[in-house]
């Protein structure tokens, strides 16, 4: 990541609603194609433009940045810190605009208006290789959280594929043993146990 040249400074958008983010701020997914001002918010298409990749003024952000002007919530996700400060608490949004070590961007020193604007911060998703799992994250963005649901999904599978099997066996072949040819955690096999007693329990009756 490079550094700017430009020292610090304060937002200086003072009318409307000011975001910091939604002028100063973009993440870019490269494995979905879009853009988005914060992890809050809807990504919408990047697109060419001169031949040059635009994901900063793409048309979706330029829009939500005169809403803002206006002092009108552009939606899309923006409800968030809507939602926070209308319930008195202090949102994001309002974070950031006091937010230190930030460097606004230089076209907002002609003017408070201007909606078309250069980057200051810029995140890039490359895929979703990551070796953390925070808890408002989902399997898209994290492959720790990707390989856990899919072992819950595998060990689901296998705990309805035993299931019917030990009820087959025992209504129509009165199965009297289950013996396990694969490694099993320990809260499986209980699973598996239980549902072995509670079948022959049903057969009998």
């Amino acid at each position: 990541m490079g550094i700017s040249k430009q020292p610090p400074k304060l937002f200086p958008i003072t009318k409307g609603l000011p975001c910091q983010l939604k002028w100063t701020h973009s993440t870019i997914y490269l494995t979905d194609g879009v853009s988005a001002s914060c992890h809050r918010v809807q990504g919408d298409p990047m697109e060419v433009r001169n031949g040059e990749l635009n994901f900063h003024n793409i048309p979706a952000k330029l829009e939500a940045r005169r809403k803002m002007l206006k002092g009108e919530w552009p939606g899309r996700g923006c409800e968030h810190c809507k939602h926070i400060e209308v319930a008195g608490g202090k949102s994001d949004r309002q974070i950031h605009l006091k937010l230190e070590n930030t460097t606004a961007p230089p076209e907002l020193d002609t003017g408070e208006e201007i909606v078309e604007v250069t980057p200051r911060q810029v995140e890039v998703y490359w895929g979703n290789t990551c070796n953390q799992k925070c808890i408002y994250c989902a399997a898209h963005y994290s492959s720790q959280i990707q390989k856990e649901e899919k072992r819950a999904i595998e060990s689901l599978q296998s705990r309805e594929i035993v299931q019917e099997i030990i009820k087959f066996g025992i209504s129509q072949h009165q199965l009297t043993k289950i013996i396990y040819l694969l490694a099993l955690e320990l809260e499986d096999r209980v699973l598996l146990e239980t549902l072995w007693s509670s079948s022959k329990q049903s057969s009998r009756q």
